[in-house]
């Protein structure tokens, strides 16, 4: 089933990217603007979150060059450290429905001359694939005559497709040209840190527009992949970028969903995921019985899919400047278009894709960060509070299960990276801070802090 969502048109995903990666420099606002979602706990006394230092991407597909830290707020006050590498990207978590366990992806990153190995076997790869799969020229009609010049103009063949044969075509020669990369799935113990549990994951790290580099898919993976599982914990939904799988955790058996799903937001009741791909939304069922698609001709935020209810999904959008009006699309799972709100605020300009949009599980109220924006609202929305700063941003809104609580990562642009977990009531109010240990200057060697301790006044 088809139905078609039609806005504006925005430059896509990967326009952007291509901006701020430009030169082979990557700046502070990619990072910034969208950066690693948060979980809270089912009882909403914990938050799992995941940071990166430094940031940049110089040597980001290499090992020992930045340190990947998994932490725990309990009760807005004390930090615990779960995990730590450089070894590894370390992946978004999300809580097992108990409380008990924390998931989340370990991907491996490459030594130098492992790096360069890739990218050989990669464009060798590619090479034959693009030969294999090249059109050959066209012949004539009927076959063996000379062809008779048209005085029409030849038609103009759209892609009506969703997902669209572009994302297909991306998904299946990334599968075919690139290496596949052995990540785990890791379950561990969201109080003593204790690993409970492992899954490998093989997942294919190399698409399309990116053969010679690395990086940009590592960037993705970390910026927005994440795991989320099912109320009933029978399924680990995991978004790779690449593709979209569901672990059955009674028989520990992948299920491939969707290719090349750019974020992926699982409905309250769980039988449902959201995806964002190209030029087009899809309502997904987990056990892989039906899906839906909406056409976008315009590319909504990359985090900007939040469910507003068992059945509606809010998406958020924004126009290419920075005086542009932003928009929230209320859409149902059955592909049902439930009407615009055109919100009372200004996007982020250049950040227009990377604005990030939650609301309250209560359905009451949401929270809109665009750039060095941030934005309290009501569900109708009516603006409580607004905050702001000249180079800090307030990044990644998420919720309590209450919805009586709202935390923010804070990012220090004089530092460059995570500086402390903000929480605030939804009407703006803040309530408390909790600082994050940098990592110690000259060195990318994660600081280790006994699980248990607190965060630093």
């Amino acid at each position: 089933m088809v139905r078609r969502l039609t806005a504006r048109r925005t430059p896509g995903w990967k326009a952007l990217l291509a901006i701020f990666i430009a030169g082979g420099g990557l700046l502070w606002h990619v990072l910034a603007c969208i950066e690693s979602p948060m979980a809270y706990s089912p009882s909403g006394k914990e938050l799992a979150f995941v940071t990166m230092e430094p940031y940049g991407d110089d040597g980001m597909a290499l090992r020992g060059t930045h340190a990947y830290r998994l932490f725990v707020v309990s009760n807005e006050d004390k930090l615990r450290l779960l995990d730590e590498s450089t070894d590894y990207m370390l992946t978004a978590p999300g809580y097992h429905p108990d409380g008990n366990y924390i998931c989340y992806l370990r991907i491996p990153l490459l030594s130098p001359q492992e790096l360069k190995r890739v990218n050989e076997f990669v464009e060798q790869r590619g090479e034959l694939y693009d030969q294999a799969t090249s059109r050959p020229a066209r012949e004539p009609w009927p076959p063996g005559k000379p062809s008779v010049p048209s005085t029409q103009p030849s038609g103009q063949c759209e892609d009506v497709y969703l997902p669209s044969s572009k994302v297909v075509s991306m998904a299946i020669r990334a599968h075919a040209t690139g290496p596949i990369v052995p990540a785990e799935l890791v379950a561990r113990d969201a109080h003593t840190g204790k690993i409970m549990a492992t899954a490998r994951v093989d997942i294919p790290l190399v698409p399309e527009g990116s053969d010679k580099d690395y990086t940009p898919e590592i960037l993705f993976n970390y910026l927005l992949t994440r795991t989320q599982c099912t109320p009933d914990g029978k399924w680990i939904i995991v978004n790779s970028r690449t593709m979209l799988l569901a672990l059955d955790t009674s028989t520990g058996n992948l299920r491939r969903l969707a290719p090349s799903a750019m974020a992926a937001a699982m409905s309250p009741d769980g039988k449902t995921i959201a995806v964002l791909q190209e030029k087009a939304i899809g309502f997904i069922q987990v056990d892989g019985s039906k899906a839906v698609y909406v056409r976008c001709d315009a590319e909504p935020s990359l985090s900007g899919l939040a469910w507003a209810g068992r059945d509606m999904l809010a998406v958020l959008r924004a126009g290419g400047d920075a005086n542009s009006g932003v928009t929230v699309d209320l859409i149902r799972s059955d592909g049902t278009m439930m009407g615009s709100r055109k919100l009372p605020i200004t996007g982020g300009g250049k950040a227009d894709e990377s604005g990030q949009l939650a609301v309250s599980p209560d359905g009451r109220y949401m929270a809109v960060s665009f750039g060095h924006h941030v934005h309290f609202m009501r569900r109708d929305g009516k603006v409580l509070k607004s905050w702001s700063h000249k180079d800090d941003l307030m990044v990644q809104p998420t919720f309590s299960p209450d919805s009586k609580r709202v935390a923010f990562k804070y990012l220090d642009a004089e530092e460059k990276r995570a500086s402390g977990i903000v929480f605030f009531t939804p009407e703006g109010k803040r309530t408390a801070v909790v600082p994050i240990p940098r990592i110690a200057a000259g060195t990318t060697r994660p600081a280790s802090m006994p699980a248990s301790a607190p965060a630093e006044d």
